[in-house]
């Protein structure tokens, strides 16, 4: 790492302060917070000085500390000028296929031992949402044979 000319040498010794907002043992530490060196180790201390997460708590150099604004790395908005967020309601998504097709598809009788990618596609025949995996193919597969046979019923 470059070193620069208005930068103090690192000093163990030195107390610090915190410039950018992390999480140390549990403990949410802001900028400005003074920071528990003993907690450390002294080579983890220096990295963290060359990053500039932390600074020592006399140096008078300018922006030698962070606003909690800037160290969040997100632009919000003041509070005057945002509105509430109304989310829309989702409309019930239609059958993947008519409850007439989805009883034409033909599920064999060893579907459990077929490959995934086969019950993956038998399950998007059969099923209403989208299917991701073999555990949810299974799941669509049997709830639709739960279906057929509450029809013949």
């Amino acid at each position: 790492m470059t070193k620069t000319a208005w930068r103090k040498t690192f000093d163990r010794d030195q107390d610090f302060i915190v410039r950018r907002k992390f999480t140390l043992d549990g403990k949410v530490l802001v900028p400005g917070s003074p920071f528990p060196k003993e907690r450390v180790p002294t080579r983890r201390l220096r990295q963290m000085y060359d990053q500039r997460t932390i600074t020592f708590a006399s140096d008078p150099t300018p922006g030698a500390q962070v606003s909690p604004e800037r160290s969040r790395k997100i632009k919000r908005k003041p509070e005057a000028e945002s509105a509430p967020v109304v989310e829309p309601i989702p409309e019930p998504k239609p059958p993947a296929q008519p409850i007439d097709e989805r009883a034409a598809v033909a599920i064999p009788s060893g579907w459990e031992t077929m490959p995934w990618p086969l019950r993956l596609q038998l399950a998007a025949q059969v099923s209403d949402t989208k299917v991701h995996n073999a555990a949810e193919a299974e799941v669509a597969i049997t709830a639709e044979l739960a279906r057929r046979d509450l029809l013949a019923a």
